[in-house]
């Protein structure tokens, strides 16, 4: 068994090391600059508007 080099910091699921997304709930893992949302620190994709996970702007 290997271990999970993180967890998803939205549903707490193991996530592999390089992974690009949670395949449990689909949140995206990109760590670059401006992506996370100030209000629940999910990641989005660079340029939205609005967060994909709660709405906020």
């Amino acid at each position: 068994m290997t271990r999970p080099a993180f967890t998803c910091h939205v549903c707490g699921a193991p996530a592999e090391a390089g992974a690009r997304f949670c395949v449990f709930c689909g949140q995206a893992f990109n760590d670059a600059p401006g992506v996370r949302c100030p209000a629940c620190q999910s990641n989005n994709l660079p340029g939205e508007h609005f967060c994909e996970m709660c709405g906020a702007p």
